[in-house]
C-alpha cells in the first residue's frame, strides 16, 4: 500500500513539475513574440536619432556663419516617413560659442580658440505619432559637435 501512495504522490508531483515548465515556456514564447514589434521599431528610431544627428551636422557645416544663422541651423523637424508618418524628429541645435552671430541659441558665453570656430550640442527627440505599438516609443541623443 506505502509503494502505491508514494508513486502515485511522485506521478503529481512530476506532472505539475512537467505543466509548470510547459507554462513557462509558452508564456516566454508569446512575450517575445509580442515584444519583437517593439524592438524592431525601437530600433528604428535610434537609427532615425543618428540620421537626425548626421543631417543636423551637414547642416552646420554647410553654411557660413559670417552672413548670419538661418533658422534651418536653430531647429529642424522631421518626419519618417514622409507618407503617414509613423516618427516625428525634433533636432535643436545650440550653439557654444558667443562669437557667433547665432544669438537666440548661444548657450555659452566663451569665445573658443581659433583653431575651433565653434562647437555646438545637438539634441535629437525621436517619438512615435499614435499608438504604434504596445507603448509609445521615445528615443532622445545628445552630441557634442565641434565641426
Amino acid at each position: 500500500m506505502m509503494k502505491k501512495g508514494f508513486s502515485l504522490i511522485a506521478a503529481i508531483f512530476f506532472i505539475i513539475l512537467i505543466s509548470t515548465i510547459a507554462l513557462t515556456s509558452l508564456s516566454i514564447a508569446t512575450m517575445s513574440a509580442r515584444e519583437a514589434p517593439n524592438i524592431l521599431l525601437n530600433q528604428q528610431a535610434e537609427l532615425l536619432a543618428r540620421s537626425a544627428t548626421e543631417y543636423a551636422i551637414m547642416n552646420i557645416q554647410q553654411n557660413d556663419y559670417n552672413k548670419g544663422c538661418p533658422d534651418s541651423v536653430k531647429e529642424i523637424n522631421l518626419n519618417y516617413p514622409s507618407k503617414s508618418p509613423i516618427f516625428n524628429v525634433k533636432v535643436q541645435i545650440y550653439y557654444l560659442n558667443s562669437a557667433l552671430p547665432c544669438d537666440k541659441n548661444v548657450i555659452s558665453h566663451t569665445t573658443l580658440t581659433d583653431n575651433d570656430k565653434f562647437a555646438s550640442i545637438i539634441d535629437v527627440h525621436v517619438a512615435s505619432v499614435g499608438n504604434i505599438g504596445s507603448a509609445p516609443i521615445k528615443f532622445s541623443r545628445r552630441t557634442l559637435q565641434i565641426p
